[in-house]
């Protein structure tokens, strides 16, 4: 009896053990830097694009917007399969108490630069893992001075980059110290990928 036992034991802990060999991780973001980062983490995984809109909730910070649309995002992408474990992600921005995401052109790109010059602000990634009934979601925050800008300054930048495509209007890994005074926080969390964390979590998932 002992011997079944076991055996039934090791053939179910090496089935356990199979069913984490095939787990598949997707990534829902057609962002070249998150996959970058996450390349890092677990060099195989899928992209699996989903296109969204992006809707924030007055009275709700960045953070809590930022988990909700990553959230959001997971479960799009996650097709019932219970070999999959789903990343979700989202980037904004916050400065005096006002929400910034991704601007709707470039007159709207200056417009924030502007209020973001000479401040220190928020920027809050959310993350949501999900793999069939589980979800483990959250947001983590980085903070970010700039010095003053000028005008020509800002006009500059917005004209020479794709502005459009990033939460506050503008890339921290583009921009670097020309506007930079002080970082607080994981630079990672500014770029929109919290690695640190998205790594511990898929650690506990696919061990």
């Amino acid at each position: 009896m002992k011997l079944h036992a076991s055996k039934r034991k090791a053939e179910s802990a090496e089935a356990h053990r199979g069913r984490r060999r095939r787990m598949k991780v997707i990534l829902a973001s057609a962002s070249p830097r998150r996959k970058e980062l996450l390349v890092k983490i677990i060099p195989d995984f899928e992209i699996r694009v989903v296109h969204r809109e992006e809707i924030l909730e007055k009275g709700k910070s960045a953070a809590e917007n930022a988990q909700r649309l990553a959230a959001e995002k997971a479960n799009a992408a996650w097709l019932e399969n219970s070999e999959e474990i789903v990343i979700g992600c989202d980037t904004l921005g916050e400065v005096a108490g006002e929400l910034l995401g991704k601007p709707a052109d470039k007159t709207e790109a200056v417009k924030m630069l502007r209020k973001l010059s000479g401040t220190t602000h928020t920027i809050a990634t959310g993350y949501c893992v999900k793999r069939e009934k589980e979800e483990i979601c959250g947001a983590a925050i980085a903070e970010v001075t700039f010095r003053k800008l000028s005008d020509a300054e800002i006009e500059k930048y917005v004209r020479e980059n794709p502005v459009e495509g990033f939460a506050g209007s503008y890339a921290i890994q583009e921009i670097g110290d020309a506007f930079v005074e002080k970082i607080s926080g994981e630079f990672d969390v500014i770029v929109g990928f919290p690695t640190k964390k998205i790594s511990e979590i898929l650690k506990q998932l696919l061990s």
